[in-house]
């Protein structure tokens, strides 16, 4: 089987001490069991991993079961857990929830305000605090422009940018994202230009701002024609 994480003595360590929300604990059980592949895992060392007694560890391992997110197999004494292909499937959606989950978004939220409103300026159009499924929404020349802050990696903010166009009728929508580590000297401002989803790879700082949203504009505009 993959192996578990590094262990103390004989025991997994358990650093799941805090208080976690039920979609936290699904998606955590989830992800362990992904990671053990088509060997699976056993019942005990996932319990164990964690930090649950078995009357909770049964709640929630069977909200996984009843969703067909896990399903078990029986090795002689032992009970082994696998995950479904609606359960990868689940993973790759909360990858994306993760882009907004994040302690740090208030920054990406910060520089998508900045972006929306010097770009709004720019092409004479009207920016708001949106209530819907962005921060900042730009509107004018009868286009609307969704501005969303994220903090995750490329693949995952395309993953969120992809959703959230499949459910608004926005024209373009702007992910500003931030990564967790520094970005390369080289690194591309902007790393998606597709199906009227643009992707801008920022720093927290901010710099370039006036180069970002003069590009930003040029791409806007070429959506028109």
């Amino acid at each position: 089987m993959v192996a578990m994480p590094p262990t103390v003595g004989n025991s997994y360590n358990k650093p799941y001490r805090k208080y976690r929300s039920e979609c936290v604990i699904l998606n955590d059980m989830l992800k362990l069991v992904a990671k053990n592949g088509r060997e699976g895992i056993k019942k005990t060392p996932l319990m164990n991993y964690m930090n649950m007694n078995n009357t909770s560890f049964k709640t929630y391992k069977g909200m996984l079961e009843d969703a067909a997110l896990i399903e078990k197999k029986d090795h002689g004494r032992s009970e082994v857990l696998y995950i479904t292909g609606a359960g990868r499937l689940l993973l790759e959606f909360m990858k994306a929830f993760s882009c907004l989950y994040n302690y740090e978004r208030w920054r990406a939220r910060q520089l998508a305000e900045a972006y929306a409103r010097r770009l709004a300026e720019e092409r004479g159009w009207v920016v708001r605090k949106d209530d819907g499924l962005v921060d900042y929404l730009l509107e004018g020349s009868g286009r609307k422009v969704g501005v969303l802050g994220a903090v995750c990696d490329g693949g995952e903010a395309a993953l969120l940018a992809r959703l959230v166009k499949d459910v608004t009728e926005l024209n373009d929508l702007v992910i500003v994202r931030l990564s967790g580590s520094p970005l390369a000297e080289n690194a591309p401002k902007f790393s998606l230009i597709d199906d009227g989803i643009v992707i801008v790879n920022a720093t927290s700082d901010g710099v370039n701002k006036e180069e970002v949203v003069r590009h930003l504009a040029e791409i806007l505009a070429a959506r028109q024609l």
